[in-house]
Order: C-alpha cells, then structure tokens, then sequence
C-alpha cells in the first residue's frame, strides 16, 4: 500500500500536484534580485475620460488600482508558503485548480509585517497575463475618476516608481497603483517558477507548524480551520456545464447579511456629509453631494426596523467612516444604501436563489426580492424598486 504524505485531505492533494521541478540554480539567482520596478505602462494620455477604480489599505496607507484589472475579491483563505520564496511572496493559494502566488504589498514596499484577520481580503488580479493575489486589509470605495483629474506622480513622493498617477479628490489625494510596475522582468519569470514547482509534505507542515500546533489557543485553531475552510471551498473546480451564475456585492446590515447583484452597483463612497429633508419617510437619511450629482440615502437599519436610530453615536460612526455608502442605479435613478461591513464580491448559482421566506417580517420582505444560503447564513438580495419606491 503505498503512502502519499500528501495525506487524504482533498484540498491539500489538490493544491500540491506534481511537476517537474524548476533549477535551484536558476531560481536562487533571481530570487536574489531586488525589488525593482518594471518600466512605465500606463500612459495619463491614454486614459478613458473616466476611470474607475478600486481604493484598498496596507496598514493606514491608502492605494488604488483599476476595476477592470480586478477578477476578483475574496477573504483571507489558507495561505501555503513556499520554499526559497522572496520575501514579498506570502505563499500560493488555489483558485478553482489554479495556482494562485500571493503577495503583500506592504512588506515589498517596507509598510510592514501582515497581520491577518478574518477580515483580511485577497485582490485576484492580472499581471501581464499572469494571475496574482494581493492581500489587502481590507477594500474600500469604488470610484469614478476624471481624466483630467489624474496627474503624474511627483517624483518627491514614496513609491512613485509604482504609481501611474495621483488623483486630486475633494478631502485628499489618490495614489494609483501601476500593476506593471510592481514586478520586474525577473520576479515575474520568480512567480513562473514557484506555480510550477513541487512542493512536498514538510512544506505542508508550514502551514500550521506541527510543533507550534499544540501552543494554538483555542481561538487560533478557530481562526485556522476558518482559513483552511474557505481555501477548500475557493479550490472548488468549475463543472464542465457551469450553471449560470450571479455576481453580487455582499454587506451586512446590523446583525443580517445582504446583496446586490454588482451590475446594479455603481460606487462604493466613504460616508460624506448627509443632508436631512424634512417631511420624508423615517428610513430615508437624507442626501448626499458626490461631485455635483443629489443622490437620496437610504438607512437600512431603519428601513429593516433592525437597529440604529438618528443618535450621536451612529453620526459618530459615519464621520469616522466606519460605515460606507453603496451607490446603486435601477434605471435612471441611483440611490444611496448605508451598509456596516463591505464583504465580498461572490459568484452564486443562480438556482440557489429563491423567494424570501415568509416568515421574514413584512416589514422586509417587500424589500428583498430573492434569499440564498451562503457561509451558513442567509442571504438577502434587496430589491432596488420597492425600495426606491419606498422614498
């Protein structure tokens, strides 16, 4: 009987397959290259007359990089390190039977160690064709640039090497993050290497180190089977028929899990100051001014009857940004949501869908116009035209 020290664990077996290993020769001089950035690929010049794009944090900094360079956006999964990786090489995951490198962008751009949390997000994105993870802490607004808002780095500024532009928004400054750049010729042909090699049983054991296992406080087991969890469930093969699906943006509202589907979302906006109207309907919050356009903004918790009321702590969370404004449009209309936590954007089978239960109260129900199950909890799609008729 033979023994595979891959053990039976199906994501593990599926992660590590076999290939001819690349030359140690080879791989240890590049990796001794420096980070050194690729030449100039994004011209201001040719630019859309308007860009949209995705802001995302290492630490307290800032960044951005382009919406349509974003596959896609998922939670922290198990990460599995790599022998003789960079130092900037977090390890490689497994994207539906693709092998995915994992990089931090704050230890290559010296911002600091990761720190990883349950709402720690991995950016899948395309770099010269090649498919790479960035791991952000976490994703912020999406928003819509002007070209002639968009002016080259100053060369005075950190990482301008690594920027195609700043952009000049009304509280602050933008920095746009050049994806071709972040990478040399080198690191790039580096990334080949490490999808392609083999990776044995003991690299396995750096996952969660075998003499380190038994230290793990209960909540640190938790937090690496949630890890190891949503990394079997990311690895997860297409089927050959695949079923149509539905990308939607996921946030939660109070203590419920919510959606929409993304082709209805335009924005995703920090919270700004928000005009009070009177005489209009208790979940309606007010207005809002995003660059000369009056967009109403709807209170979920209000609208839900789930929780917060118009208190000096809930003004409190909106000015220090812990709440976010999603920007929707159903037609010609766009209408504001305040939402708690921005999570992902998933991909759910279509069929899953199914009319909201009854026993939700009537009070949402009419606001919900399909429910699916998704991380053992339900998940309410909002029905844009009730309630933007609501207001």
């Amino acid at each position: 009987m033979n023994h595979n020290p891959l053990g039976t664990d199906p994501l593990r077996r599926s992660l590590f397959r076999k290939t001819e290993p690349a030359s140690p020769q080879r791989g240890e001089e590049i990796i001794a290259s420096k980070v050194v950035p690729a030449p100039l690929s994004v011209s201001l010049e040719e630019l859309p007359e308007k860009l949209e794009v995705i802001t995302f944090y290492l630490g307290v900094e800032e960044f951005s990089i382009e919406v349509n360079r974003v596959k896609e956006i998922v939670r922290l999964v198990e990460i599995t390190p790599v022998p003789k990786a960079p130092f900037f090489v977090e390890g490689i995951i497994d994207v539906r039977g693709e092998i995915v490198p994992v990089i931090s962008l704050k230890k290559m751009f010296a911002l600091g160690e990761e720190r990883y949390t349950l709402h720690t997000q991995i950016i899948i994105t395309e770099i010269d064709k090649r498919i790479i993870g960035l791991i952000a802490d976490a994703t912020g607004e999406i928003i819509s640039l002007e070209k002639e808002k968009i002016k080259p780095p100053l060369e005075t500024l950190p990482l301008h090497n690594f920027l195609f532009g700043i952009a000049e928004l009304e509280e602050q400054l933008l920095l746009l993050l050049d994806l071709n750049k972040i990478l040399s010729y080198e690191q790039k042909i580096l990334l080949e290497v490490i999808t392609s090699q083999e990776v044995t049983a003991s690299d396995l054991e750096k996952v969660i180190p075998l003499e380190q296992l038994e230290k793990l406080t209960s909540e640190e087991k938790i937090f690496r089977n949630i890890l190891h969890q949503r990394a079997f469930e990311l690895s997860k093969r297409k089927t050959i028929e695949e079923k149509e699906k539905k990308q939607v943006l996921t946030f939660s509202v109070g203590e419920g899990l919510y959606g929409l589907v993304i082709n209805q979302v335009k924005e995703i906006v920090k919270p700004r100051k928000i005009v009070y109207l009177p005489s209009v309907p208790v979940h309606l919050a007010g207005i809002i001014n995003l660059r000369g356009e009056l967009i109403p903004v709807v209170n979920l918790s209000r609208l839900f009857g789930i929780g917060l009321t118009v208190s000096q702590e809930w003004n409190n969370l909106v000015t220090n940004g812990k709440i976010k404004i999603v920007i929707a449009q159903i037609e010609r209309m766009k209408v504001g949501f305040l939402v708690d936590v921005i999570y992902d954007v998933v991909s759910l089978t279509a069929d899953t869908f199914e009319p909201p239960l009854a026993t939700i109260e009537k009070g949402r129900i009419e606001y919900l116009s399909a429910q699916t199950h998704w991380e053992n909890k339900i998940l309410g799609l909002l029905n844009l035209e009730n309630i933007v008729k609501s207001i």
